[in-house]
């Protein structure tokens, strides 16, 4: 397999992996054929071999690429966090993110974690680090909170974060599953109430 790859290169494995998002998007991971990944990227298998070693090895390079892209501050949301109303506007902007996937999607990192077995420890390490990078913004807020000694009693910039993460793919998932992007928007309102309540109030 190819380490130092040509613009060309480049292309064809980028146009694999965008098919490959697409139809795990729509159809889920075991669904997702190589050949259906082909078929829609217009590719051959000697490409696909080329580039990747199986589908697994597919989707650790996939969310490997959406890592970077988070490391490097290329999503929309990430945005620094110093106060309540940046917590509430880096909160809106990944909504809004989400919403450009369609409600149909749902979230890939929530479909290949539930798809995951306990043999693929590297794409459950991959989609950890993943969740780390996307709370990057409010864990540092959190932090700075708990630094600050401003949390309530038992509350941690950890368990906060793991909140928030939870609260975002369920309301994720509700909207997949009832088709309703209300659910979403009614849910921003409740995060944002709980997450204040840990904080002190004299």
């Amino acid at each position: 397999m190819s380490t130092q790859l040509s613009a060309k290169g480049q292309k064809t494995r980028s146009e694999i992996l965008e098919a490959a998002f697409a139809l795990f998007l729509e159809r889920g991971i075991h669904a997702t054929s190589v050949d259906d990944i082909l078929e829609a990227a217009h590719k051959g298998k000697s490409q696909f071999y080329h580039y990747f070693k199986n589908k697994e090895d597919l989707i650790h390079r996939l969310l490997q690429t959406h890592l970077v892209e988070l490391k490097e501050g290329k999503m929309p949301y990430d945005i620094e966090i110093t106060n309540w109303d940046d917590f509430e506007s880096w909160i809106y902007k990944v909504v809004e993110f989400y919403r450009s996937l369609g409600k149909a999607r749902g979230c890939i990192l929530g479909m290949i974690g539930q798809e995951t077995t306990p043999e693929q420890e590297l794409i459950r390490q991959d989609i950890q680090m993943i969740f780390e990078a996307k709370m990057r913004q409010p864990r540092k807020f959190f932090i700075a909170l708990e630094a600050q000694g401003a949390l309530t009693h038992g509350a941690t910039a950890e368990s906060m974060t793991h909140l928030l993460l939870s609260m975002i793919q369920g309301s994720v998932l509700l909207v997949k599953i009832y088709q309703d992007e209300h659910i979403i928007d009614h849910g921003i309102t409740h995060i944002i109430t709980a997450l204040k309540n840990f904080e002190r109030t004299e």
